[in-house]
């Protein structure tokens, strides 16, 4: 591997974790094309699809876990929430994964577009509570919570997204502040990438030099993500967050007109 090539996937680490520590995202979304055709416009080896896709779980482990103790020395993760949400996705994923087979693809797309949208939607709204204290935790609603969580799990489980609206439903439905919101997003997502990477570490599927460099980037990156996101205000987070959402929606939508 030559160093050009090492410092072209270095910095495409490091585009994925600052993105997942300025707004609580894993950047899974962003690190999968950057990897498919980044080296390819700049005269690179191309990265075939499941080679990107198994060195995105590791990368989005890597930048979640980072984030999440950037975010946490800052006092902005809600330890409790994200262990009560984290525990509700994950029975939902189970039971969408069930599920999915007996769904229509066309219906599994409608719906992921839906709430995409509306979840974009949400976030160029002025919120409930806006917190100064990046630390505040107020009371939840565990039942609140669970559900929530066990929707977005069931959502993730059939069409294999949907942890974007994991922040606008901390927001708008439970009530946390935008920075309390988006660290505890990225503690909840860590577990299920820890999990898929261990799956795909022991089955052979990651190049670990490869992913190793995108991993150094987006630690990295995670933590100027989260010095960002700490100066940043938390409306403008909040449109961030709703522009990049907007883009998927944009997209799941594009998918159904062109697949009709």
């Amino acid at each position: 591997m030559t160093l050009p090539y090492s410092l072209l996937l270095l910095a495409l680490g490091l585009t994925g974790g600052t993105l997942s520590g300025l707004l609580g995202i894993g950047g899974g979304l962003v690190i999968v094309p950057l990897l498919l055709y980044a080296p390819l416009w700049l005269g690179f080896s191309p990265i075939d699809i499941r080679t990107a896709t198994a060195v995105a779980v590791v990368q989005v482990t890597a930048a979640t876990l980072s984030g999440t103790l950037a975010h946490r020395r800052r006092g902005a993760v809600y330890l409790r929430l994200a262990v009560t949400m984290s525990l509700a996705s994950a029975a939902g994923a189970l039971l969408g994964g069930v599920v999915s087979a007996s769904v229509p693809s066309e219906m599994l797309l409608y719906a992921t577009a839906s709430l995409a949208t509306v979840a974009a939607l949400l976030m160029f709204l002025p919120t409930r509570t806006e917190a100064p204290d990046a630390g505040d935790q107020p009371p939840f609603s565990p039942v609140v919570v669970c559900v929530a969580g066990f929707v977005i799990g069931l959502v993730i489980g059939m069409n294999g997204s949907g942890a974007f609206l994991m922040m606008p439903a901390l927001i708008y439905l439970v009530g946390l502040p935008t920075r309390t919101a988006l660290g505890t997003v990225l503690a909840v997502g860590f577990p299920t990438s820890l999990a898929a990477s261990i799956g795909k570490i022991a089955t052979g599927q990651v190049p670990l030099i490869l992913a190793g460099i995108v991993v150094v980037g987006a630690v990295i990156g995670a933590q100027i993500g989260s010095t960002l996101s700490a100066r940043t205000p938390s409306r403008v987070l909040r449109w961030l967050y709703g522009a990049l959402v907007s883009i998927i929606a944009a997209g799941l939508w594009w998918d159904i007109v062109n697949v009709r």
